[in-house]
């Protein structure tokens, strides 16, 4: 009797153990080959300290990262952001902008001002910048646009924008080249 008691106990002990915290599936160890990080039930991969480890290293860089939403805290960035410009249209005097920030003019057939952005977004910063000299795109300062003074965008010039909402639009800088 004895005997069947220890053994009982035992493998009540033995069942017991899953229940505290001991499990014989594979540990965040084991999958991640370190104790620095943790995989959350949720899916959260977390640090197990704060601010201490790095993901990648000088000559083993991460290849790409795919997120729908990015959040830096404190944000430090070492490498120039890229952005592709996009061509806006022969003679547009209203340039849809929804598809970035940076845009340059095209070779014109004729006079054209710039009188409206298409599609802007409040807080969104846009950059039109001369394509061509031989017929140059203009933006005036009225209506729409709150500028310095009338710019001529010749090959390389940049007007820089600030879009406070649709159909005001502040200068915040320029760049004559």
């Amino acid at each position: 009797m004895k005997r069947g008691l220890v053994f009982l106990i035992i493998a009540l002990a033995l069942l017991a153990l899953p229940m505290a915290g001991y499990s014989a599936s594979m540990t965040d160890e084991a999958v991640l080959g370190n104790n620095r990080w943790s995989v959350q039930n949720d899916g959260d991969f977390i640090p197990n300290a704060d601010s201490s480890y790095d993901i990648g290293a000088v000559g083993s860089e991460v290849d790409n990262i795919y997120v729908d939403d990015l959040y830096v805290n404190q944000a430090r960035l070492t490498r120039a952001l890229l952005t592709t410009g996009t061509t806006i249209p022969v003679n547009n005097t209203a340039p849809d902008v929804s598809s970035g920030t940076v845009f340059i003019t095209s070779v014109n057939t004729q006079a054209t001002t710039i009188s409206d952005l298409t599609n802007p977004v409040a807080g969104q910063i846009v950059y039109l910048i001369g394509g061509s000299s031989t017929v140059p795109s203009y933006v005036e300062d009225s209506g729409n646009f709150n500028l310095s003074a009338q710019i001529s965008l010749n090959l390389d010039d940049v007007l820089i924008l600030f879009v406070q909402a649709d159909n005001d639009y502040i200068e915040i800088g320029r760049i004559n080249n």
